[in-house]
């Protein structure tokens, strides 16, 4: 059979469909049109549940709302101007701040030895992972009312505890002159009280993150370090943050987000108080709208929304796409980027350091000024 050559012959390219539809299937895919009418119910219904109330909240703080109904003056963005001014507020953030970021930090902590801990246990694995989920399951406002009685200084179980096992007397020895330790009742005791009723609630979510990427990581990778003589704490660095390095991100960023919205544990263990030590910006706004300062209240619940935007983007960032990929994109931006968090967070701890949490805050500060990964 003979077989002609055709390496002389012109060859044509096929063009796609020009003009606007060629456009948008290059653009948006081929069967665009298609996938947006099934899209479309439900791009109407979050815009029902979630877009229309932010633009609703938007436009309100761009009033002085007093009333739920009849007309509000136009103001512009005086409410904006007049909120860095108002001291409640700037409390409420630095308040909010110490809370959040302590919080994920301990709960990162913790819920990472939680996690290393059930991963290697041998027997009984199943058992304590269930445990581990109990404080997750219980409901939120169960929670708060059975921590407030735990805190509660006379009758509670903890002081009661405190007692019986003789820590009590120790401090009173040291120089503790109150009868009672009083955990939600001071304002220097209030906030790192609630603080850590929110760590208890928040580790199982850490365990059980961490404890799935750990199972992704395959167990060769420690065989063959374990032969070239690698220690525990050598294949830990090099191969079991390594392997987690999305995942951590990924569930820092998450809790990072609930605790910042956090409003229902703390509002029903102490409202805020005493002396306004545990008020948060959202306890902040519900009660602007207890005194029907509408206006006032969407501005204070606006003011986080440009921070809580750069997590979700950083976020989604983050859980599109494979690791791999998200790695191969990183470039000086990025770098440019982790000095900014680097520098965010050391603001972040000299207002910690400032509210006289000095301790903690210098060891989260260590922690977040730590430099980022190139």
């Amino acid at each position: 059979m003979a077989v002609q050559s055709v390496r002389g012959a012109p060859q044509t390219v096929a063009h796609g469909p020009r003009g606007f539809w060629g456009m948008t299937r290059r653009l948006l895919g081929k069967d665009w049109p298609y996938a947006y009418v099934f899209a479309l119910p439900l791009v109407l219904l979050l815009f029902g549940l979630v877009g229309y109330p932010i633009v609703q909240a938007v436009w309100m703080s761009f009033h002085n709302q007093i009333k739920l109904e009849g007309a509000a003056p136009w103001v512009g963005l005086s409410n904006y101007q007049q909120l860095w001014s108002d001291t409640s507020f700037r409390t409420a953030v630095l308040t909010t701040i110490n809370f959040a970021v302590i919080s994920v930090f301990v709960k990162f902590w913790v819920g990472l030895s939680a996690a290393l801990l059930i991963h290697n246990m041998k027997r009984f694995r199943a058992v304590f992972t269930g445990l581990i989920l109990l404080p997750w399951i219980v409901p939120e406002a169960v929670a708060a009312f059975t921590w407030r009685g735990l805190y509660q200084p006379t009758f509670g179980g903890l002081n009661v505890l405190l007692k019986a096992t003789g820590v009590m007397d120790l401090l009173h020895a040291l120089g503790f002159s109150q009868p009672e330790l009083p955990f939600i009742s001071d304002p220097h005791w209030a906030l790192p009280s609630v603080i850590a009723v929110n760590v208890w609630k928040g580790i199982p979510f850490f365990t059980i993150t961490l404890l799935s990427g750990l199972k992704s990581i395959d167990s060769e990778l420690y065989d063959a370090a374990a032969v070239d003589g690698a220690n525990a704490y050598q294949r830990f660095v090099n191969i079991t943050l390594p392997g987690l390095r999305y995942v951590l991100i990924v569930a820092c960023l998450l809790s990072l987000i609930f605790t910042l919205n956090a409003f229902g544990l703390i509002f029903i263990m102490t409202s805020g108080g005493p002396l306004n030590a545990t008020r948060l910006f959202s306890i902040l706004t519900y009660e602007l709208f207890a005194q029907n300062r509408f206006s006032r209240a969407t501005t204070v619940a606006m003011a986080i929304v440009p921070a809580l935007l750069v997590l979700i983007v950083i976020l989604g960032r983050y859980m599109r796409g494979d690791p791999g990929r998200i790695q191969a994109r990183e470039t000086v931006w990025t770098k440019i980027g982790g000095w900014a968090l680097a520098a965010l967070a050391l603001v972040v701890g000299a207002a910690m350091l400032r509210a006289s949490l000095s301790v903690a805050s210098f060891i989260v500060l260590l922690a977040l000024l730590s430099p980022p990964p190139s």
